[in-house]
This record gives structure tokens, C-alpha cells and sequence, in this order.
């Protein structure tokens, strides 16, 4: 069998990243594995920041019955010239499926590039790769039948110790996500606690900011296992999250339930800022809760390896 990931060419963002990791780890496994950028028919190049994975390429994938195409949820319509190779999504996120479909910049791209995504009713005879337990419980919920876990891994320069640096008592958070629970608990927090939005910086950056803060708050949709939460926690933050999407998921974000908080509760604000008090003020206590997250964040490219091969050996059977 053939493996070929299908990645858009030039985008530098999670999905894209996970494309690059799958190549890479299929080819550590022994799988006959290319990554294949699209629109076809373009030179394109390995981004800078993802030529540390070691990955075969192609210009396109065979559309043969030996071959296995492999697209995310929000890129579908790639797969619809394949007529003879098994075609399978990988559920990076389940939300952004949803909002892929009714967008209509994602409607004026999709017909640019001839790549009308499918509905989930005309996936039923895909291969379907959940990347998260909460993708992975939305799709049997839906029916389908071929669902196999495929998860990700954190990029291990989150792993490296880096130079000493003091923590400030501060709370770092995605303006893009949760905005409308971010805002209530900055009017209401008190004054000598900082908040700082994670928006305009580089990967490097929200690395170097995360190792400075104390708290990182996440009360977004957590539309798959999201990276940013294991960034920090792998960064020392103490995490805080709702209790929305793969956050509601304890394979997902395995932290304990009193850093979890429903987000409408009535007495949301309070609770939550109760914690990040105590967060801040008993900072030492309240990161040794979080080890047992970070020893399972270093083990998920292990794990990873382990599932591509499980992939692997799938299509080679059948």
C-alpha cells in the first residue's frame, strides 16, 4: 500500500503541522508515506518551520486501489478526484468542520480551487481518524463505522528547560477563543493581576510568554485536543479550562476537575477567579497538580508512532 497525506501548500498553521507529522511518523514506522501539497501543479516547498520533520513528498497521489488518501475534516473536497484509492479523514477538530461548511469565504475557496468539501452524509463510506476522544465519540454518535483514534504531538521544543526565568504573577489567554467569559473575569479580577492576550507573536513567542506567566485560561469551543493547553502546561502554566467540546473529555485534557469549570454556571466568575488566586498565590503548590498532564503530553508522540503503525497495519490486511 501507498499512504499519501494531502496538506495545503504554504499554510503554517496546527492542521498543517499534524500533516507533517503524520508524513514523518509514517515513514519512522516503514509505511510507503509522501505528503502532497495542494492546488496541484504548483512548485511548492516544505515551510521553513516544519523542515525538521523528516518526510517523503510527491507531487500528487496515485489514484489506485493500493493507494490510502488521507485528508482533514475541513479539506474534504480534495478527495472527491479519487475514485479508486481509499480515502480517509483525519478529525482534527470537529467544530471547524461545522463552521467550514457554512462559511462563505470557505464556499468562494472551495469553488476557486474546484473543491466542493462533502456533507457528512456522503462520507459514510470514508475512513474516518479522530484525532480527539471527542471527535472520535461525535462520530460514532453520527454512525459512521470506520473510525480509528489518530491522535498528534506537541512539538518538543516545548519540552526543552530553556534559560531561567521568574514567573509573574499573570494569566495568558486567546482572545480568539472564550472572549466573551475572558473579558467578565478581567473587569472583574483584581488589580494587581495582569493579563496578557496571546495574539500577534510567533510560535517562539507564545512559548517565551507562556514560560513567564503563572495561568493560562481557555473557556474557548476546544473544537479537537487543542494545542495551546498543552503548550502552556509543558511551559509550567497552571491550566484552566471550561468545559466545552474536547475540554469536557478527560483523555483530552486530562487535568484535575477543579481546574475545569462549567461555563454557565451562575456563579462562574467567582469560582473561576477563586482558582486563579489560588493559582498565583500558592503557585508552587498548585503546578506539581499538573506533572502527571505533562508526563502525558511527553508520551504522546510515542503513542502517536504506536497508532500510525496500528493504520498501517489496517490497510495492509484488508
Amino acid at each position: 500500500m501507498k499512504y499519501f497525506f494531502l496538506c495545503r501548500g504554504g499554510a503554517v498553521t496546527g492542521g498543517p503541522e499534524a500533516m507533517h507529522q503524520l508524513a514523518a511518523a509514517a515513514k519512522k514506522v516503514g509505511l510507503d508515506a509522501c505528503l502532497v501539497y495542494y492546488p496541484v501543479g504548483r512548485a511548492w516547498e516544505v515551510p521553513e518551520v516544519y523542515r525538521e520533520y523528516d518526510i517523503n513528498t510527491a507531487e500528487r497521489a496515485d489514484d489506485s486501489s493500493e493507494s490510502v488518501i488521507v485528508a482533514c475534516e475541513t479539506e474534504t473536497g480534495v478527495l472527491r478526484k479519487f475514485k479508486k484509492a481509499t480515502c480517509c479523514v483525519w478529525w482534527l477538530s470537529v467544530d471547524n468542520y461545522y463552521k467550514s461548511r457554512s462559511l462563505i469565504k470557505a464556499r468562494v475557496r472551495s469553488f476557486i480551487d474546484g473543491y466542493r468539501s462533502f456533507s457528512v452524509n456522503q462520507m459514510g463510506a470514508f475512513w474516518h481518524l479522530a484525532q480527539s476522544e471527542y471527535a472520535r465519540s461525535h462520530l460514532k454518535e453520527i454512525g459512521f463505522k470506520n473510525v480509528m483514534m489518530l491522535s498528534d504531538y506537541l512539538n518538543s521544543k516545548f519540552f526543552e528547560p530553556g534559560s531561567a526565568v521568574t514567573k509573574r504573577k499573570a494569566v495568558a489567554y486567546n482572545p480568539a477563543k472564550g472572549r466573551e467569559y475572558t473579558m467578565r473575569l478581567i473587569e472583574e479580577s483584581r488589580p494587581d493581576l495582569e493579563w496578557v492576550p496571546i495574539v500577534g507573536l510567533s510560535p517562539d513567542g507564545v512559548h517565551q510568554l507562556l514560560r513567564e506567566v503563572m495561568v493560562y485560561v481557555d473557556f474557548g469551543g476546544h473544537p479537537g485536543k487543542d494545542r495551546i493547553p498543552r503548550e502552556a502546561c509543558m511551559s509550567g502554566c497552571c491550566v484552566i479550562t471550561g468545559k466545552k467540546g474536547s475540554a469536557g473529555f478527560s483523555q483530552d485534557v486530562p487535568i484535575r476537575d477543579e481546574f475545569k469549570f462549567d461555563q454557565d454556571c451562575p456563579e462562574f466568575s467567582q469560582l473561576v477567579l477563586k482558582k486563579i488566586y489560588e493559582c498565583v498565590d500558592e503557585f508552587d503548590q498548585k503546578i506539581e497538580k499538573f506533572k502527571g498532564y505533562q508526563d502525558l503530553i511527553r508520551g504522546q508522540q510515542s503513542l502517536f508512532e504506536r497508532e500510525v503503525a496500528e493504520f498501517g497495519r489496517v490497510f495492509k490486511e484488508r
